[in-house]
């Protein structure tokens, strides 16, 4: 069964972690990278090569350089990454909508400058309910499985305090997320859900430990967390996530569900549903 996976930020961090790891575990895979950065994407598809090059695990990947924040192209762009032809040729789809940004950190009523916050929800919000919608309207077909994960936090869902565009933006992604899976619910080829990854240590959660506009307990969490190397790496959360998809209890999934790492390491399944135990 040939699959094709799309992975937004595969650039580095959690994006590139699942590239890697899906290449070494899907057999007859077609991964499509995307990030703004092209160095950085043929640094992901060079790691790529190197985990599979002692397997049997037929795999490649593409790099494609997209901005997605950047409204005006993006539907163009998009288009010319999957044509019909491909699409015909692949049973199973995978989208991994990762990309996103923090934003701006601090009090709610520090937030000056609309134009930041707009590019903001552009990249966060906007694109990855376009890029799911797209993504339907594509492999959405009776005979071709699908699988839409929305990289989501623990944000998303409990309010931290000088995160307030962040947990917003996380928020939206997952309330989407989640009527497309209602809307879906008759159809058994098809898995929607969000995932929270944990305290992952990426750049972002690394400026979070070095933030000065951060609530202060927050940041002494993310400091503590990142001196004493008890942050999640990028390798561990893609394989609890890849692990999972490949599961029979992924087969058992609510669609729709915000799904946390530390329930998923844990192998309970009355717990897949419960709330997140960390921070992304």
């Amino acid at each position: 069964m040939a699959t094709l996976l799309i992975v937004t930020g595969a650039s580095r961090g959690i994006g590139r972690a699942i590239a890697v790891t899906a290449a070494q575990r899907i057999d007859n895979i077609h991964v499509c990278l995307l990030s703004r950065n092209l160095n950085d994407l043929q640094s992901t598809k060079e790691l790529m090569k190197e985990a599979t090059k002692n397997t049997s695990l037929v795999s490649s990947s593409s790099c494609h350089q997209i901005d997605l924040s950047d409204l005006e192209s993006l539907s163009q762009k998009m288009e010319e990454l999957v044509d019909d032809a491909s699409i015909a040729k692949y049973e199973k789809a995978i989208l991994i909508s990762n990309a996103g940004s923090l934003g701006y950190v601090g009090p709610s009523s520090g937030l000056a400058s609309l134009e930041e916050l707009r590019k903001n929800i552009d990249l966060n919000i906007t694109s990855s309910i376009w890029l799911s919608s797209w993504f339907l309207r594509l492999f959405g077909k009776p005979n071709k499985e699908f699988t839409i994960v929305n990289i989501s936090s623990l944000c998303a869902i409990q309010p931290f305090p000088t995160m307030g565009v962040y947990c917003s933006t996380k928020a939206s992604r997952d309330m989407f997320h989640a009527v497309m899976a209602k809307e879906l619910d008759d159809n058994s080829n098809v898995k929607v859900f969000s995932y929270a990854p944990g305290m992952v240590e990426t750049d972002m959660s690394i400026s979070l430990a070095q933030s000065n506009t951060l609530d202060r307990e927050l940041n002494h969490s993310f400091k503590t967390s990142y001196e004493q190397k008890t942050m999640v790496k990028p390798n561990e959360t893609a394989e609890t996530l890849l692990n999972f998809i490949l599961s029979d209890e992924f087969e058992r999934l609510e669609n729709g569900s915000h799904i946390d790492y530390w329930d998923l390491i844990n192998p309970s399944p009355s717990e897949l549903l419960t709330e997140d135990k960390n921070l992304k």
